[in-house]
């Protein structure tokens, strides 16, 4: 009987093959396509623009209407697993950065908006 050996595919089974059938090129081509084939695929999902970030964060209190609140978390609640594993706070950040490149692209030529000299204040909007 010939000296067999444990030879896995890319499939993940195991099989016993001859030893000297592991040293043929055949053999490792053949390998090779069922590797390649059995490849697992991952859902495709839009690129998204590299984004800048720091570690720290700060609390941060507004007001929104319940509606757009309760969209909000209604997906969040939908896109909690993967691939998106979505947060509140993600969704935020991402719709704060998305409305600022917006308003830079439509008021200052896409340049950042200049540091502001001070905090802002509450209350009533700053009138023009």
């Amino acid at each position: 009987m010939p000296a067999l050996t444990a030879s896995m595919d890319g499939g993940g089974r195991l099989w016993l093959v001859p030893r000297a059938a592991l040293q043929s090129e055949k053999h490792v081509i053949q390998l090779e396509r069922i590797r390649m084939s059995h490849q697992p695929t991952r859902p495709q999902i839009a690129s998204v623009p590299f984004v800048k970030r720091t570690n720290s964060r700060i609390r941060a209190t507004l007001y929104l209407p319940a509606d757009v609140l309760d969209e909000a978390r209604n997906a969040t609640v939908f896109l909690a697993g993967y691939p998106a594993r979505m947060t509140l706070a993600k969704l935020a950040e991402s719709a704060f950065r998305a409305e600022i490149q917006r308003l830079q692209d439509l008021y200052n030529h896409g340049a950042p908006f200049p540091h502001r000299d001070e905090e802002l204040k509450g209350g009533r909007p700053i009138a023009a």
